[in-house]
């Protein structure tokens, strides 16, 4: 005879409580941050993807609100539905919404179970939900904690299967907005870039990889590709590759996998070429190969998913970049500020004596400044799309001259200076860019390329055009480069702290209008630019996303190394040079000391030797630090 029977219910009670307890911990600590991500991720698809998706049975009808329902029954601190048409439209029928209205919050909870039931595990429809004040039985409850598994097994691969379509609907954090994706990027100098080796550059926080395909050097767009930097296999990064020289292919490092210049997969080592040739016919065996374009000696690429449209060579249409001159010599530095920062630092033409002093012109250069209110047009628009006209002073000589935008990413200036070009810093400047004139005037050009690389990082290639494109400077590049690592130098630490205070101070996008204090005329065209790039909506960077924090060290917020040596071929081909001419140095000095010490060789021979030796080692690591680091301090100028 077996325990009476209260006894029983007591026990079996005490067991369906175990299992609901049971039920709801796992909820807690499995189901509750996969909703959260879940939902996040469904919110963010349009009503025609989510159809889309219950079409392909990629999710369950309903599954949507029933997630809404467990946020209610989780989080809800009401225990009643605040809508009775909600709970209708989710297949709950009259009767059974008004009885839910009497429900506490484990009766609701106990009919959310029963239905998402229906939707996962799909048993009979007619069960009936419990009546108010039913324990249930230790079956359902059973039940409830197997569909509740169910659900979580389930809902892990809805999630993964609509995670690429959600990331699609969703506007991404640091993603470009429209108006940029309408347009070409410049990324690279043709003219600094290695086309032995592939180059891992990044735009927009997307990582990429440059190179060139051998053999197409005289194609219009020279060979060079861009494509995603990431091999499909085990996602390593293909600029840590080669070029394979016999197949032309871009060679992933880690299995061997090779990819031509369509992106598309030609080579699997680890597997027999006839299952090979069936991989590669796979879709998810290819690199994403983007369009790219060569204009004035740069590296374009369209990043778009629309067609790409019209020709960077385009934006110079009319100018003087179109006809008399043409692209005679780069430099390219990544900066530790962002892309907005660095347009409004180089529209911003009131700076040059005091943050370049000595080095264009003298802090006694600073005069008042005159400006043209400044004019601004849609990006869509072809020609200047925000331009003005300023007139001020530098290297002792009054200057007027014109800006004009061309792109979210392209412009250049262009002006006179009213003066005598025989004044002396002038001629410097004119020796160190090559500029010339056939007449004689002296005139200033500078044509910029900005290019927002990440959330606070950008990247600067400065263009200097000359007629027939030959450079007139006597200096070599790599020592023209280190010549505007100084220039760059001499604002990157103000510029890079001054983004994070605004960001800090401004109270949302346009806060700076706010934070800023700008009542001079010369001021002009920062307060434009800042209104143009918010009209167009053309923030590369939405504004909450977190700058990266500050380096602690000097050395790293001016690493001219990372910055530009390491992606500059001239560069490190003159560092190389510099590291063989140290160790040729040392050896003359060891042997002129070797000399000295057997007494093998005299001392008018020794004595030079050892001086050569040590003067060539000391002047080559000199130099070899000028490529990696130099501070700047205002204070000692």
């Amino acid at each position: 005879m077996g325990p009476p029977l209260k006894i029983q219910i007591e026990q079996k009670t005490k067991e369906v409580q175990k299992l609901r307890n049971e039920l709801e911990e796992e909820m807690d600590r499995e189901m509750r941050p996969l909703l959260e991500t879940m939902e996040s991720q469904l919110d963010k698809l349009t009503m025609k993807e989510l159809a889309e998706a219950r079409s392909k049975k990629k999710v369950s009808p309903g599954i949507r609100e029933t997630f809404q329902l467990l946020h209610f029954v989780l989080d809800d601190p009401t225990p009643h539905p605040r809508d009775s048409d909600d709970w209708r439209r989710l297949g709950f029928d009259h009767k059974l919404v008004e009885r839910m209205k009497t429900y506490d919050r484990d009766d609701v909870k106990d009919v959310v179970f029963r239905k998402l039931e229906i939707f996962v595990a799909e048993p009979d429809p007619d069960l009936e939900p419990p009546a108010k004040g039913e324990f249930g039985d230790i079956v359902v409850a059973k039940v409830a904690l197997k569909w509740m598994r169910a659900l979580y097994a389930y809902s892990s691969l809805a999630f993964f299967a609509l995670r690429a379509k959600a990331a699609q609907a969703a506007e991404p954090k640091t993603a470009q907005v429209k108006s940029e994706k309408r347009h070409w990027f410049p990324i690279a100098s043709t003219l600094e870039l290695d086309p032995q080796r592939p180059t891992p550059v990044r735009l927009d926080g997307v990582d990429l990889v440059v190179w060139q395909v051998p053999g197409e050097e005289d194609a219009e767009d020279e060979g060079w590709r861009v494509m995603s930097d990431a091999c499909p296999h085990r996602l390593a990064p293909l600029s840590e590759g080669r070029i394979e020289p016999t197949t032309k292919c871009l060679q992933c490092a880690y299995h061997g996998w090779e990819f031509n210049s369509e992106g598309h997969c030609t080579k699997i080592p680890q597997v027999e070429e006839a299952a090979a040739e069936k991989m590669r016919q796979n879709s998810r065996s290819q690199v994403r190969s983007f369009p790219t374009k060569i204009a004035m000696k740069l590296v374009w690429v369209w990043l778009g998913e629309s067609e790409p449209q019209g020709h960077p060579k385009d934006l110079v249409k009319g100018s003087h970049l179109e006809s008399e001159f043409e692209v005679a010599g780069t430099y390219t530095r990544d900066l530790p500020y962002g892309y907005d920062s660095l347009v409004e630092n180089l529209i911003d033409v009131s700076h040059v004596p005091f943050a370049h002093h000595g080095l264009q012109g003298t802090r006694d250069d600073a005069v008042p400044v005159s400006m043209t209110i400044p004019e601004m047009k849609s990006s869509n628009e072809h020609g200047e799309i925000l331009s003005f006209t300023f007139w001020d002073r530098t290297m002792g000589m009054r200057r007027e001259a014109q800006f004009s935008l061309r792109s979210p990413f392209f412009f250049f200036y262009l002006g006179e200076f009213k003066g005598d070009g025989d004044n002396l810093e002038f001629k410097k400047f004119s020796e160190r860019r090559g500029s010339t004139e056939p007449d004689g005037k002296p005139r200033f050009r500078l044509n910029c390329a900005c290019v927002p690389v990440a959330p606070g990082w950008s990247r600067l290639i400065l263009a200097n055009a000359s007629r027939g494109g030959q450079s007139g400077s006597i200096l070599p590049p790599w020592a023209i480069h280190l010549l505007s690592n100084r220039f760059l130098d001499s604002d990157l630490a103000f510029l890079h702290y001054q983004e994070r205070k605004l960001r800090a101070k401004a109270a949302g996008p346009d806060g700076w209008s706010s934070a800023y204090y700008m009542p001079g005329e010369s001021d002009r065209s920062i307060g434009a630019w800042r209104q143009w790039l918010a009209k167009e909506k053309a923030r590369c960077v939405d504004p909450e996303v977190p700058l990266p924090p500050s380096p602690l060290a000097r050395e790293d917020l001016l690493n001219r190394w990372e910055q530009h040596t390491a992606s500059c071929r001239h560069c490190r081909e003159a560092f190389s040079n510099m590291e063989l001419v140290q160790k040729a140095a040392a050896a003359l000095f060891l042997v002129g000391l070797a000399g000295a010490q057997t007494q093998l060789a005299p001392t008018f021979l020794s004595l030079p030797s050892e001086l050569l030796g040590a003067l060539g080692m000391a002047g080559t690591e000199f130099l070899k630090q000028e490529f990696r680091f130099r501070d700047y301090e205002h204070f000692k100028t």
